[in-house]
């Protein structure tokens, strides 16, 4: 079945502007979805120094600025 939940996981994925993998992260569920976003994007960005541009969901789009600002200092745009 198609979008079955696993009891206990979550997943954070990472595609490009057309839809290719590039990182994801399976966690279990009592992990912060913005303390899980930061570590995604931690290994995405070193795994990939291009990327200038990431969208993030509004719940966590303050506390992923304000990461990429003050701790990974790359000039990424955020939408």
């Amino acid at each position: 079945m198609g979008g079955k939940n696993v009891k206990g996981r979550k997943h954070h994925i990472v595609t490009d502007s057309q839809g290719y993998l590039l990182y994801i992260l399976v966690h279990r569920a009592n992990m912060h979805d913005t303390i899980a976003g930061k570590e995604v994007l931690k290994a995405t960005t070193e795994k990939y120094p291009s990327i200038e541009s990431i969208s993030a969901d509004a719940g966590c789009r303050k506390t992923t600025e304000n990461f990429v600002i003050d701790q990974l200092k790359k000039p990424i745009s955020i939408a």
